[in-house]
């Protein structure tokens, strides 16, 4: 079984702006004078009401034009191979998911990753979620507000099922319970949905 992450796939280029849109120090002057004359009333009058603080679309924006279009953003996944255990300690197979997916109700298991055949992201992605747990479970609140502010996570898999065919599906609204080790965790799966594919 392999588990996948999503994550913002994006190109640090996004955030640049083109080398060539300030010719030299006097057009980068002038952009800073003609975003000050353009946005000025503006501005006045954004701060000078007292009920607004936020300035919305107003503001800096110079050198928008000058942004370099980039490769739109995308999705993309981090790996690992494991396996779900059940409460009887027995693998998790695509039969049992289709038993959770019929039934519809959350369900808890044991999720076991491969630390030799885990990605650098996905072992990152795991103790941010693990860290932001832990930090919800020890306010001082009601085990009905630990449990509802608990960060989920959406938890992507493949599989193949007795005849050999790999399945893709997701687990869907993962809550961690429970650290077991840094490669076992007990999680909350809200439902289980079949995919085609990631």
């Amino acid at each position: 079984m392999k588990f996948y992450i999503p994550y913002l796939d994006y190109s640090d280029k996004t955030f640049e702006v083109d080398s060539s849109y300030y010719k030299d120090k006097q057009s980068y002057i002038d952009a800073l004078n003609n975003e000050f004359n353009s946005t000025n009333d503006i501005l006045n009058q954004v701060m000078s009401n007292g009920m607004s603080f936020s300035m919305g679309n107003y503001g800096n924006k110079i050198g928008m034009n000058g942004k370099i279009t980039a490769k739109p953003e995308k999705m993309a996944y981090t790996i690992s191979e494991g396996k779900l255990i059940d409460d009887e300690e027995n693998t998790i197979s695509v039969e049992k998911l289709l038993g959770y997916y019929r039934d519809g109700s959350p369900f808890v298991c044991l999720m076991c990753v491969d630390m030799e055949n885990m990605e650098e992201r996905f072992e990152g992605e795991i103790k941010s979620w693990a860290t932001t747990t832990n930090n919800v479970m020890m306010q001082d609140r009601s085990q009905e507000w630990i449990f509802n502010s608990k960060p989920t996570l959406d938890i992507y898999f493949s599989m193949e099922n007795k005849t050999g065919e790999t399945v893709y599906g997701c687990l869907c609204g993962c809550k961690m319970e429970e650290i077991i080790d840094r490669n076992e965790y007990v999680i909350i799966v809200t439902k289980v949905e079949f995919l085609k594919n990631l």
